[in-house]
């Protein structure tokens, strides 16, 4: 007799604890209302069980706070009222060499740059002397970018953005071409380019909670509950899930012969995560 068959004979409800493959979140149902906080579990998981369902849920905390950075730092990176990229000023401006190449493409349509994807750019060499005298290159100055870009500028970055920029105004371009009116939805996501999305993500990432950072029961109810007012709130900013459904819980003195199990079933997550992360750090080391 099969380890899970003996736990059906010895405990009949334990059936209807178990996680189905029909089992499934559902976005309504994960309100801060209907939820509440069972607490951290070895500085990497929050516990907490929806109140209609009964269903106890974990949620990976570095994830959780990486999908609250990351739909905050888009809502602020856009003036919603005037339908465009907020920007800040670059104090010197920044300048840097770019292809002749490069350099046609943008010659004319500077002012698309800065109205759609608030990138100021000023040209700084002279067309007579450019192949000549600057091997090449063409000389900017970029003055202006948009509010998500961090301090930290380099030549790579702001050539991967002019690329980025240039396939969105062609994007932009046939939309215009193919339909009648202005969907202010639509220009937003136009305007909010791949490269600013990826931008968003990285510092979502970086300034997340990490594993092994102890949380206190109010730090989880506030994290849960920012959670449960995001758009997608079931992934993190890179799309994987950050949660995963545990088991049922009995409700009230029923849940007293369950307890060791739903604390193994605890454990045994726990372990699972543990020996995921030596795996990841064994690999990282080995290839060193």
């Amino acid at each position: 007799m099969s380890k899970r068959k003996r736990w059906r004979k010895k405990f009949p409800l334990l059936e209807s604890m178990l996680i189905k493959k029909s089992t499934c979140l559902d976005r309504n149902r994960f309100r801060a209302d209907n939820i509440k906080i069972i607490g951290q579990a070895n500085s990497q998981l929050i516990f907490c069980r929806l109140t209609d369902q009964r269903l106890l849920l974990a949620f990976d905390q570095h994830a959780v706070h990486e999908r609250i950075r990351f739909e905050r730092l888009i809502e602020e990176s856009f003036d919603w009222k005037n339908n465009r990229l907020k920007a800040k000023q670059i104090a010197p401006p920044y300048e840097m060499k770019i292809s002749v190449e490069l350099y046609e493409k943008i010659e004319n349509i500077t002012k698309e740059l800065e109205r759609n994807f608030a990138l100021k750019i000023a040209i700084k060499t002279q067309k007579k002397i450019t192949i000549k005298d600057c091997d090449g290159k063409i000389l900017i100055s970029i003055s202006q970018v948009p509010s998500c870009f961090t301090n930290f500028f380099y030549d790579g970055l702001f050539h991967d953005f002019l690329n980025d920029c240039l396939k969105q105004l062609q994007t932009i371009q046939n939309k215009l071409e193919t339909t009648r009116f202005n969907d202010p939805a639509r220009d937003r996501s136009l305007k909010l380019t791949p490269f600013l999305i990826e931008q968003m993500r990285m510092q979502a990432c970086k300034g997340s909670i990490q594993f092994n950072e102890k949380l206190t029961h109010k730090d989880c109810d506030e994290l849960i509950k920012a959670l449960s007012g995001c758009k997608a709130c079931f992934r993190c900013a890179h799309g994987r899930i950050l949660v995963k459904p545990i088991l049922y819980i009995p409700e009230g003195d029923k849940i007293n012969p369950f307890r060791k199990i739903i604390e193994e079933k605890i454990d045994s997550l726990r372990m699972e995560n543990f020996l995921v992360l030596k795996k990841k750090k064994h690999k990282h080391s080995f290839q060193k």
